[in-house]
């Protein structure tokens, strides 16, 4: 069986468009060459198998890296870089309809003279491991990226106020250039959502929450290993059951949304994150609300650099 990466439903074979959500097949989705299952198009690695894609996306990294030995060209890879990075997040966070808004505030004077200091730094250090070696193109990527999801936490706090409903919490910034041992997981789990701004019910102590709630969630959606810890706990029933929600724990998001199947995904199989009226976490439906479902967004990507 065939799944529609949106909606998780079968697929009916050589179908043009999922006839339970209306995907386009043929213009939003690649097949994998191992499992044969449906991805994004933009995918890079199979959201089933774990498998590279053959119709990988264009990535910004150079093909050859001679190019970062010049300070000049070094530079404008960097910016370069960060634009193509930047307009992909526009995409994934559901702002397509207002890539021009988010980019014209880049000429801002406080915002060029930001990123100019922070690229040229950039620049400079790709040209020092350049020289000593020290790059391929697998560390390129891993060097690049979580500076400019840092950055552009930045630029969303500081410069797009006008442009978002929803102002990312400030204490997010604080975790901009701390890598996997140096954060505090549980944390760094609430100042993301900052839960004190939401009406959700929810525990972040497990010995807080009732024995009847918790069996619920773990027959439900919640099998929790011995070797995971709950972060954080959010009952969406309606009359408290905990029957359905979402958890956080040290290795993984467990959700189970109404109407749909539980789903769990670890830290470091996260792929596709891709937020419209819902999120899209590797093909599976999520949703809270608006707020919520933006900083989850927000969260999942944090932790899908943290854990790679």
């Amino acid at each position: 069986m065939i799944n529609c990466p949106r909606c998780n439903q079968v697929v009916i074979e050589n179908s043009a468009f999922c006839h339970q959500c209306g995907l386009s097949i043929k213009e939003d989705c690649q097949s994998c060459t191992h499992c044969q299952q449906l991805n994004w198009k933009q995918e890079v690695i199979c959201i089933h198998c774990n498998k590279n894609l053959v119709n990988q996306k264009e990535t910004i990294l150079p093909e050859t890296l001679s190019a970062l030995e010049d300070a000049t060209k070094a530079l404008a890879f960097v910016k370069d870089g960060f634009h193509s990075y930047l307009k992909q997040y526009l995409l994934d966070f559901g702002k397509e309809t207002q890539i021009n808004a988010y980019e014209s505030l880049l000429y801002l004077e406080d915002c060029k003279q930001y990123l100019h200091s922070n690229h040229e730094m950039m620049a400079n250090q790709l040209i020092q491991f350049q020289k000593e070696k020290l790059l391929d193109q697998d560390k390129l990527q891993s060097f690049l990226f979580p500076k400019y999801e840092a950055q552009i936490d930045y630029f969303f706090h500081h410069f797009t106020g006008n442009l978002n409903k929803n102002t990312p919490p400030e204490a997010i910034l604080f975790y901009s250039h701390l890598n996997a041992i140096e954060v505090n997981l549980p944390q760094l789990v609430l100042d993301y959502l900052a839960l004190q701004w939401e009406d959700e019910r929810f525990y972040s102590n497990q010995n807080e929450i009732p024995t009847k709630k918790w069996n619920h969630a773990q027959a439900s959606f919640l099998p929790l290993p011995e070797e995971e810890t709950l972060l954080f706990l959010c009952d969406q029933t309606i009359f408290g059951s905990c029957k359905e929600g979402f958890a956080f724990t040290t290795k993984g998001l467990y959700w189970k949304a109404h109407f749909n199947a539980a789903a769990h995904i670890p830290y470091a199989y996260l792929r596709e994150i891709v937020l419209k009226e819902w999120l899209s976490i590797n093909g599976h439906y999520f949703h809270v609300n608006a707020s919520l479902n933006e900083k989850v967004f927000k969260l999942l990507r944090k932790l899908r650099l943290l854990f790679a």
